[in-house]
C-alpha cells in the first residue's frame, strides 16, 4: 500500500515538473509593468509623486525568459531635461525601453492609451522660524525664567515649493537644563519632512539669568459672554504678576486678558476672574476677587 502511494507521489512530481518545463519553454505573451525613470532632471525641479510611474507592456517570449526578466533591470528612460513646473506630457516609445539584451523577448505593444503625464514641482528656499521643544514642563519653566539667546531665530530650508509653503516652523530636538554646559548648549534641528533639506542642522543657545520682577496692572477690562443679557460690576480689575523683566515690561491692560466663564455667569451671582497670561508669567493676586453678575430678568 505504501509502495503504491510513493509511486503516485513520484508520478505527480514528475507530471508537475514536466508541466513547469513546458510552461517555461513555451512561447507566450504577458503584460508587464515597466517603471519609468527620469534622466537629466533640471536641478530646480523634483517629481511631485514619490511613486515611480509604470507603463504596461505586452512582451512575447519563452516563459523562462519572461520569468527571468521580472528579476532583471527593465525600465523606460525618459529625458526630463526640458521639463517644467507643473504637468509634463511624455510620449513613451519602444526606443526608450531598456531590458537585458540576452533575453529572447519581443515587445508586442505598449498598452498606454494616452500620453504619460508627470507632475513636477519647483525647488525653493525659504526662512522658517525655529520652535524650541522641551523635555518636560519643568525644563520649559526653567528656560522661560532664564533669558535665552538664540544664535538665530530662523533657519533656511530647501525643498519642493508645495511642501515648503506648508511648513510654519522648524522644531528643535527636546532640550533639558541637564544638558547645559557652561551656560550654553548645541541643539539639533528636526527635518519637518524627508524631502526638506535644512541648510543648518543645529543652532547654539546661550543662557543668562534673567531678572524676575513684579508688576501691578490696573484697569484690565473683563471680558464676558455678550450673548447673555447681563451686566457685571465692576467691569475692570487689577492684577499683580511676576516673571522675567523683558516679558513683564511688555504687558499692560491692553494685552492681558481677564475673562469670565460662561457657565459660571449663567449659574451664579458672583463669579471668579480668569487670566490668560504668557507662559512663564505668574499671577500673584488680583482685585476684586469676585465680579457681581446682574441678570436683566432679575
Amino acid at each position: 500500500m505504501k509502495k503504491n502511494l510513493w509511486i503516485k507521489v513520484l508520478v505527480l512530481i514528475i507530471a508537475i515538473f514536466l508541466w513547469i518545463q513546458q510552461v517555461l519553454i513555451r512561447t507566450q505573451t504577458e503584460e508587464i509593468l515597466f517603471p519609468v525613470y527620469l534622466e537629466n532632471i533640471p536641478t530646480n525641479l523634483v517629481p511631485v509623486h514619490d511613486e515611480v510611474p509604470k507603463v504596461p507592456v505586452a512582451v512575447t517570449g519563452r516563459g523562462l525568459d519572461i520569468v527571468l526578466l521580472k528579476y532583471s533591470d527593465y525600465y523606460f528612460r525618459i529625458d526630463a531635461s526640458q521639463f517644467k513646473k507643473g504637468e509634463n506630457e511624455v510620449e513613451v516609445s519602444e526606443e526608450q525601453l531598456f531590458f537585458p539584451e540576452n533575453r529572447d523577448l519581443t515587445v508586442r505593444k505598449l498598452n498606454l492609451d494616452e500620453k504619460l503625464t508627470i507632475l513636477m514641482d519647483e525647488i525653493t528656499t525659504a526662512s522658517k522660524r525655529i520652535l524650541l521643544q522641551y523635555q518636560s514642563g519643568k525644563d520649559e519653566e526653567y528656560f522661560i525664567k532664564n533669558k535665552l539667546s538664540l544664535e538665530k531665530k530662523e533657519v533656511q530650508i530647501r525643498g519642493p515649493s508645495r511642501i515648503v509653503e506648508e511648513i510654519a516652523f522648524v522644531e528643535t530636538e527636546k532640550i533639558s537644563k541637564n544638558i547645559l554646559e557652561d551656560g550654553s548648549l548645541k541643539v539639533n534641528l528636526i527635518k519637518p519632512s524627508p524631502k526638506i533639506e535644512l541648510l543648518d542642522s543645529q543652532i547654539n543657545i546661550t543662557i543668562t539669568q534673567s531678572k524676575i520682577i513684579t508688576k501691578t496692572i490696573s484697569l484690565i477690562p473683563v471680558e464676558y459672554p455678550q450673548d447673555i443679557e447681563v451686566t457685571i460690576i465692576p467691569q475692570k480689575v487689577s492684577a499683580m504678576i511676576s516673571g522675567p523683566e523683558e516679558q513683564v515690561s511688555e504687558l499692560n491692560n491692553t494685552n492681558v486678558v481677564a475673562r469670565l466663564d460662561k457657565e459660571e455667569v449663567i449659574e451664579n451671582t458672583y463669579v471668579s476672574v480668569y487670566f490668560d497670561l504668557p507662559t512663564g508669567i505668574k499671577l500673584l493676586d488680583y482685585t476684586p476677587q469676585y465680579i457681581q453678575v446682574i441678570k436683566k430678568n432679575d
